[in-house]
């Protein structure tokens, strides 16, 4: 099994192994109840069972190798036996066994696994061990107490992760640790807890207790990456280039760009054949944007001297939209004394509206447009008057950026109102004069005359 292998690279001076004949099936119960002796089992591949109390209070056992052959372990076979750790292959009776009794355990992959605390789980594996949870590590007596005591010298970093609150006196006393990362979170660091290592690198973040207790111990401390600032969203015109940045704190940053085109869900380093930003200790980003990266996103990945990384959230890229009119207002036809309505439909970002109207000798002199007092909408609709016909209406579509768009002139046309002519009576021989008065557009007049009444 892959595990052996592993254990081979740590040596334990006078360490008492166990070892088994193939022929064994079953440990039986109360086997080695108490036997301070053993350090070490090692179950050869055909054991099925593992009895009550088999390994129960073996006070220096700390490693026991279980072969994927086993099919029971009684729930009390390691009771009292504080520093075990079960070597077992991924997905197999022991691991599951160990995950669920809460023993911590070495998979086939070389990885310790197990808990430091009450809501404190630790991995260790390639060299790093690594605490995560919430709430406080349990703080032992005695370094040989700690659960990854036997294997210290394999670990030359720690990484806690934010939520653990400290880390017990003596953790790590003995191992070979020159990196440690600590969160915000961590407040208390117990005595002697990396006693020993003159060279120890600490990674934390500036204020934090990490940095004061480092200023105490007089070590070497190392500002972890930290996003200060980053804009939540960046607005261009088409065509212009932009320089995205974020102020971000940390000692040894570097910083990756990557952005995200509206029509795709993929991160991309490089953009239009080139890297986006081939400077990796600039915090700013320049690049050239068009119309189709409108909605767009950017973001930064920044990683500190350690290896910490951080990515900044999301920017959004959004084009300016200036004022743009669709469709301009049509001539309305209407009759003196009814409402009288102008629409202009228009697109940009926050517009603003001025209907304006001119009198239609003037059209040629701009100048002379004047402003409709009120008129601060898409429509315009006013009561027709008798020289409202005399008027051009237009309207100024003003964008949040002060550009403005004009839309084409509109204008009433009055529609035709008569009244006459009337009856008259005369005698043969004399001149009959009918009138009619008209209102509206100019009128063409055509008088025409029916002889017989019943053909009106």
């Amino acid at each position: 099994m892959p595990f052996f292998l592993l254990f081979c690279l740590v040596s334990f001076a006078d360490a008492e192994t166990l070892t088994f004949p193939q022929s064994i099936q079953t440990i039986e119960e109360g086997s080695f109840f108490g036997d301070r002796s053993i350090e070490e089992v090692v179950l050869p591949e055909g054991i099925l069972e593992i009895g009550s109390k088999a390994f129960a209070e073996c006070s220096s056992l700390w490693r026991v190798v279980i072969p994927e052959s086993v099919e029971y372990i009684a729930p009390d076979a390691f009771d009292g036996s504080t520093q075990v750790s079960i070597w077992a292959d991924v997905e197999s009776y022991a691991s599951d066994y160990a995950v669920m009794r809460n023993i911590r355990y070495i998979n086939s992959n070389g990885t310790l696994i197990g808990s430091a605390g009450e809501n404190v789980k630790f991995i260790l594996k390639d060299g790093e061990l690594t605490l995560s949870g919430t709430g406080r590590m349990t703080h032992y007596s005695k370094a040989s107490y700690y659960p990854w005591y036997y294997v210290r010298s394999l670990i030359h970093s720690v990484r806690i992760e934010e939520g653990v609150t400290s880390v017990g006196p003596r953790a790590f006393q003995g191992s070979q640790v020159n990196e440690v990362i600590i969160p915000e979170s961590v407040t208390y660091i117990g005595s002697g807890a990396f006693a020993g290592f003159g060279d120890l690198q600490v990674y934390g973040y500036a204020g934090s207790y990490a940095e004061d207790w480092c200023e105490d111990e007089e070590l070497s401390f190392h500002a972890c990456a930290r996003i200060v600032s980053s804009p939540e969203m960046i607005q261009y015109f088409n065509g212009e280039t932009i320089d995205a940045e974020i102020a971000a704190t940390g000692d040894g940053l570097t910083y990756l760009w990557e952005i995200k085109p509206g029509w795709v869900d993929r991160w991309y380093v490089n953009f239009n054949g080139t890297k986006l930003q081939p400077d990796p200790l600039a915090n700013h980003c320049p690049i050239y944007l068009e119309d189709d990266m409108d909605g767009s996103q950017l973001r930064c990945t920044v990683t500190d001297a350690a290896g910490n990384t951080v990515v900044s959230e999301p920017i959004l890229l959004s084009m300016k939209k200036n004022a743009a009119i669709t469709k301009n207002p049509s001539d309305v036809r209407a009759a003196e004394g009814t409402e009288a309505v102008f629409t202009v439909e228009a697109e940009g970002d926050g517009l603003t509206y001025q209907w304006q109207r001119i009198k239609k000798e003037n059209l040629g002199d701009s100048t002379l447009w004047r402003n409709i007092v009120g008129a601060y909408s898409s429509i315009l609709s006013f009561t027709v008057e008798e020289e409202s016909n005399e008027y051009f209406y237009h309207v100024l579509v003003t964008d949040q950026y002060g550009s403005t768009a004009r839309s084409a002139a509109a204008e009433i046309k009055l529609e035709l109102a008569m009244s006459g002519p009337e009856d008259i009576a005369i005698k043969a021989g004399e001149t009959a004069t009918f009138s009619v008065q008209c209102s509206g557009e100019p009128p063409a007049y055509q008088w025409q005359v029916c002889f017989y009444r019943e053909d009106v």
